[in-house]
């Protein structure tokens, strides 16, 4: 062999050892991408799991909240109630005891029953109005104009 030749022949091998580094590399960069994006999905995966837990505790807690809030507003229903009947009592009492001024006889009871169920009425229509104040009030932009036509409605009728 001349020297030509080894040459070449050692040029081929430095040449294959190149190709089969540069494809070594190549293949480490691909193991080093494949385990990088491994990394990334595990910490994503990890971020969603800590996003579900405290969702969880969050909802948790306001859940909680609500139970409490609901439960002052029962009591508080309850005591307005025994306060609304408490006072109904008292009116009856004292219109049990009232006596016509010019006759000085008592007022029937059938009298004290027909002003209970008028206030009964009264009572049920106020609530009714009330009731459809809010639901105006709630579907309509709060400006002083729609808030102004509202209160005519309501007058209107």
């Amino acid at each position: 062999m001349c020297i030509r030749d080894r040459r070449r022949v050692h040029g081929k091998e430095k040449i294959k050892l190149i190709k089969s580094r540069k494809e070594g590399t190549m293949g480490n960069d691909r193991q080093s991408d494949v385990t990088m994006n491994q990394h990334k999905y595990l910490n994503t995966l990890a971020h969603v799991h800590q996003i579900r837990l405290d969702l969880k505790a969050t909802q948790e807690r306001y859940n909680k909240m609500s139970a409490e809030l609901q439960m002052k507003l029962d009591e508080k229903k309850k005591k307005c109630q025994e306060i609304k009947l408490a006072f109904l009592e008292l009116k009856r009492e004292v219109a049990r005891k009232a006596a016509f001024s010019r006759t000085g006889k008592p007022i029937p009871e059938n009298m004290i029953q027909e002003w209970e169920d008028l206030e009964q009425s009264k009572s049920v229509e106020l609530q009714r109005l009330r009731l459809e104040l809010s639901l105006i009030h709630i579907s309509e932009p709060t400006r002083l104009l729609s808030i102004s036509y509202a209160v005519f409605c309501l007058k209107k009728k």
